[in-house]
Formats: structure tokens, C-alpha cells, sequence
């Protein structure tokens, strides 16, 4: 469960409505026979109904495009939250589409609460999208970089996972002293998320940056694990490996 705090002063208490009104559009897409498949890939951190994302969109497309925020995005970050505690993980699937959907009505208090819905049973799936989902609010409210940045010496390895993926996708804006200050922070933890974190990161920023993210590798070959560096050097120049 993710700490009460991280809900944070945009967030509201849960609506269940909205996750009652979700399983009724899931149900008549749901294959029981695909959900014990789709929770072994996840590793069991939650049940599934078994439906596939082309099916979902089109179930809770027009609900998702029909919801009203609220004021201060109260009703939406509610119904998120209610979702993201449901038994199922469709429900955090589309938890993350509703909120993406109208991510311009989240305020600039906001940020807490997202990061409470990444925490809800985190794993790669759905901490990677509230992640990409906190980098392009970011955009619109500067502020969020430098907090998000100070995560990376977070405890909590998935806050560390955000901090080191949130500006993926962001092309020339991306902000590379934040980047590359959040890789040196998680250098030498072995975890097999951070490292490939930190190696997704950096390949994404060569992508519009290339000089810059071969230095930030060159001068930090020796610490890079060799999941690290091999992400990070897919779209450069050949490079060695590093244990």
C-alpha cells in the first residue's frame, strides 16, 4: 500500500463508484481462461480478469472520455485511487488511460498523488506509466523536475525507478543534469530495475543528445553495470562491457 502522505493535497478519498462502473464495462471483455497467463508475466503482484489492452480501450474508452475531473482534479485522482486498490490490475491500467487522458487537469499539488498511485502494488507495468504520466505533467509544472530529481536517494527502489525514467520521451527536453544525477545516485545498486532504469534513461536522452550522454558514460564506465551500459550505448558509438 502506498503511504498515506504521498496522497498529498490534491488527492481524495477513494471513489468506489467509478471502479464498480469500470467492472461492468471489463466483464463481458474478460477471457478467465488468459488471466492466470497474464499474472505469471507480472510476476503474481496482482490477479487479473484476463483482458487484452485493445480490448479494454474500446470497453472503457467513452467512460474514459466522458469523466469529469472536478475541481483541482479531486474526482479524477479519487476515481484513480479507487481503481489502483481493486483487486484486479486491469483496474490500474486504466487508472493510468484515465488519468493520461486528462493529465492537464491535474494541478501543480498533484505530484504526491501520482507517486501514491505508482506505489500501489508497484511493479514495472504500472510504476513505468505513472512515471512517463508524472514526466509530461512536469512540463507544464517545473517545479515537479527538481522534486522528482531529489528521488533518486529515495529508500524505496521503485521512487528511484521514477527518478531515473520520468523524462523518457521528452526529446530536447529533457533535463540532463537531472538525469545524469539520478544514475550516479544508483550506480552501484545491483537491482536489476534500477539498472536497467538507469541504462533506459540514458538511451532515451542519446536519442536528442548524444555527445553528452557518451561523455556522461565515458566517465563513468568503470561504475556502469553491464546492463547499464549496454542500454545506455545501443544508439551510440560501440562500447565495451563493465562487470
Amino acid at each position: 500500500m502506498a503511504d498515506a502522505a504521498d496522497v498529498g493535497a490534491a488527492g481524495s478519498p477513494p471513489s468506489g463508484d467509478a471502479a464498480a462502473e469500470v467492472r461492468a464495462l471489463l466483464a463481458p471483455v474478460a477471457d478467465p481462461a488468459r488471466a492466470p497467463v497474464m499474472a505469471a508475466y507480472m510476476k503474481g503482484v496482482a490477479p487479473f480478469l484476463g483482458v487484452t489492452t485493445p480490448a479494454r480501450r474500446e470497453a472503457t474508452g467513452d467512460w474514459i472520455r466522458g469523466f469529469e475531473p472536478g475541481p483541482d482534479a479531486r474526482d479524477l485522482l479519487g476515481a484513480a485511487h479507487a481503481m489502483v486498490r481493486a483487486p484486479e490490475r486491469e483496474f490500474a491500467y486504466v487508472a493510468v488511460d484515465l488519468v493520461r487522458r486528462h493529465e492537464r487537469a491535474l494541478p501543480p499539488d498533484a505530484l504526491l498523488a501520482l507517486r501514491a498511485l505508482a506505489l500501489e502494488r508497484p511493479w514495472w507495468d504500472t510504476v513505468d506509466a505513472w512515471a512517463t504520466c508524472i514526466g509530461r505533467t512536469g512540463l507544464r509544472h517545473r517545479g515537479w523536475d527538481a522534486e522528482v530529481g531529489a528521488w533518486a536517494r529515495d529508500p524505496r527502489l521503485w521512487v528511484r525507478r521514477i527518478a531515473l525514467v520520468f523524462q523518457v520521451g521528452r526529446r530536447d527536453a529533457v533535463d540532463l543534469a537531472i538525469l545524469f544525477a539520478a544514475c550516479e545516485a544508483n550506480l552501484t545498486d545491483t537491482d536489476f530495475f534500477l539498472r536497467k532504469g538507469i541504462g533506459w534513461g540514458l538511451r532515451d536522452a542519446a536519442r536528442r543528445h548524444p555527445a553528452e550522454v557518451l561523455a556522461f558514460v565515458e566517465a563513468h564506465r568503470e561504475g556502469l553495470s553491464a546492463l547499464s551500459l549496454r542500454e545506455a550505448t545501443k544508439h551510440l558509438a560501440p562500447a565495451g562491457t563493465s562487470t
